[in-house]
């Protein structure tokens, strides 16, 4: 992670880490003293969740989060600068993908400190009994997720807090940005590669044929 997140810095592109939950405060702080712009915080379903959450990602007053000469203030700016701005230039987002985290989802939203939250739609359809109602792939395509991502749309509209989620593909995302998402994932690794390696397969059949 350390090499990764110093590419990243060093080519000025703001980066992203998806850590253990609201109680992995060593986790949040490695990743933000290596230099990441954020973390993301899965399996957050209280406002008590939430609260660890921002306590562990920012310095006081808003969050308790200890002064471990991070890589940051070595990228340019003393330490006392730093420090300073910190809290401005750190990025919290926190997944809903429970239904206790739905229960709770105006307090999460509205807790001093969160930035977004992103939905894990394939967990919050199997927590919510889609999966054991539709089937699978079935529940991502019910009405009742898409009720619940309106509503995390609607109420992170009121918080002026982004909303975000995973889309499946170039299509699905147009879908969530007219419903005011703003924060959006449109595919994993693995499938990207997987698709790029099908195209290029293609490709050399093509050739072959055509030979």
């Amino acid at each position: 992670m350390q090499s990764m997140l110093t590419s990243l810095n060093a080519h000025s592109c703001p980066s992203l880490v998806r850590v253990g939950g609201p109680d992995d405060r060593i986790g949040i702080q490695q990743a933000l003293d290596l230099g990441a712009y954020g973390v993301m915080i899965p399996t957050v379903r209280t406002p008590g969740d939430a609260q660890k959450a921002v306590l562990a990602t920012f310095f006081p007053p808003l969050g308790s989060r200890s002064i471990a000469f991070p890589i940051s203030p070595q990228l340019g700016r003393p330490v006392a600068e730093f420090l300073e701005s910190a809290n401005d230039e750190t990025l919290l987002i926190l997944q809903i993908e429970t239904k206790e985290s739905m229960d709770h989802l105006e307090e999460i939203v509205n807790m001093e400190g969160v930035d977004a939250v992103f939905i894990g739609p394939f967990d919050l359809s199997y927590a919510l009994g889609l999966f054991d109602k539709y089937g699978y792939p079935g529940g991502l395509a019910s009405h009742e997720l898409r009720d619940a991502s309106q509503r995390v749309a609607k109420e992170c509209k009121k918080a002026n807090v982004a909303a975000g989620s995973f889309a499946a593909g170039v299509d699905g995302a147009a879908v969530l940005v007219k419903e005011g998402f703003t924060l959006l994932a449109a595919g994993t690794d693995v499938g990207l590669l997987g698709t790029a390696a099908k195209v290029e397969a293609e490709r050399l059949r093509g050739l072959r044929t055509n030979g």
